[in-house]
């Protein structure tokens, strides 16, 4: 297995314009949203959702953000970076709006064993594949697999029997993964996209949460198909 954590990096756009299943991008983040988000306080598990509504982000986020633990201050530059990147990531995709949600979280112990898996489609229509943009501006980012296409196939079949407390299961599965492929994450201040749905979707993995984590993932889509996730 190799290990990669670094990559040339490309812009949000040209990020998108890639056909590859697992891309990495450049945030672009300031200096000053760089210095908010390594001053992040995070005091609890929390998470936020927004299904579409992306004239709330900025006042909801930098609320979420002081529910933490942070200053106004603070709270206010990266709920500002989160909004940008969010509206960034709709205009790329061309898309009307998104499904944006951010976990925050404390250290914990239930992605020691990874939790190599597909998303499945995330709405209608069933078919052809669908994008998530993710970033982890603090802690560990997401944990990505890449095999040969008939690898694949069988790490996909291992996968779908496994369920999420099955330790054994999982613990199997993250061999077989280490010796047949290959891992990779974003780098620090890299955002990644990564296709759900079809058979050939992205596998990959929570990390292993050993320190206060922010985790982010925007899923386009039309107003429509994100409403329909808030009525699940």
């Amino acid at each position: 297995m190799s290990t990669s954590l670094f990559h040339n990096p490309l812009s949000l756009h040209e990020a998108v314009a890639s056909t590859d299943a697992i891309v990495h991008f450049d945030l672009s983040l300031k200096p000053k949203e760089v210095a908010a988000f390594q001053a992040l306080q995070i005091k609890g598990h929390r998470i936020y959702s927004n299904y579409g509504d992306l004239a709330d982000i900025l006042r909801e986020v930098s609320v979420f953000l002081e529910l933490l633990g942070n200053s106004s201050e603070t709270s206010n530059i990266i709920s500002e970076a989160i909004n940008r990147l969010t509206h960034d990531t709709v205009r790329a995709f061309n898309t009307e709006t998104a499904w944006v949600e951010l976990r925050a979280s404390l250290p914990h112990t239930a992605f020691d064993i990874p939790r190599w898996h597909q998303d499945g489609y995330h709405f209608l229509p069933h078919r052809g594949t669908q994008r998530k943009v993710v970033f982890t501006p603090k802690g560990a980012r997401t944990l990505f697999a890449r095999f040969p296409r008939k690898v694949q196939a069988e790490i996909v079949k291992r996968a779908r029997g496994i369920e999420f407390d099955d330790l054994k299961g999982r613990a199997a599965l993250a061999q077989m993964v280490e010796s047949k492929g290959s891992t990779e994450s974003a780098s620090t201040l890299q955002g990644s996209i990564f296709t759900a749905g079809s058979k050939d979707a992205a596998i990959h993995s929570e990390p292993p949460i050993r320190e206060s984590r922010l985790f982010i993932s925007v899923v386009p889509g039309s107003r429509k198909q994100i409403q329909t996730l808030d009525d699940c």
